[in-house]
């Protein structure tokens, strides 16, 4: 379907969708059951909420630049799917452990905001030596973002603002055998509270 008005997925049948959410429309995804979403398209203005302790649907996805995902839940012990991003919320009550994400938040054309992680870590990288783009702002709001939790040196580019008004952004938590992140900040750098 074509998604233009604020439906709410919340079914626990089983069948398999391809899904357009346009300018202007949001769909929260609540579902318990085997919904599955073939082909996945988000328009500029369009914005998906995964409400759904899953992963991300979508075997083909397409996110516009302006498009908008917000994960207030998802698969406990995992970091949500690669994509190519157009802004990204994170704002996960339900992760059970540090989740490393291996490069999977790589791509992201907008913006980044970290707002909840459920008392745990997400982490960009482990090992692995991946540059990360974000063509707008980063903000932590809540939760704790790690660039780093091992020896991997990722290359974070922010085109727009770094903001840290609440939670935790680390660039590296590992005491002995650390890579070197770096984070490139286009913009400015603001912290009006949380700990960086």
């Amino acid at each position: 379907p074509d998604v233009t008005n604020d439906p709410i997925i919340n079914t626990a049948s089983t069948t398999s969708l391809n899904v357009t959410i346009q300018n202007g429309g949001l769909l929260t995804n609540s579902s318990t059951g085997g919904i599955t979403f073939t082909s996945f398209t988000i328009e500029n203005g369009g914005k998906y909420i995964h409400n759904k302790v899953a992963a991300l649907p979508g075997t083909t996805r397409s996110f516009s630049a302006n498009s908008t995902v917000e994960f207030q839940k998802h698969t406990a012990t995992t970091c949500p799917a690669s994509a190519s991003y157009g802004n990204l919320i994170i704002n996960v009550s339900n992760f059970t452990q540090n989740n490393g994400c291996a490069g999977n938040l790589s791509s992201i054309a907008g913006n980044l905001e970290v707002k909840n992680t459920s008392g745990y870590q997400l982490r960009l990288v482990s090992t692995q030596n991946i540059a990360h783009t974000i063509g707008g702002n980063l903000t932590i709001s809540g939760g704790t973002l790690v660039l780093s939790s091992d020896s991997g040196s990722p290359s974070v580019a922010v085109s727009g603002d770094v903001i840290v008004s609440s939670g935790t952004l680390d660039l590296s938590n590992k005491s002995s055998g650390a890579g070197s992140p770096t984070l490139n900040i286009g913009g400015n750098f603001s912290q009006t509270g949380g700990t960086f």
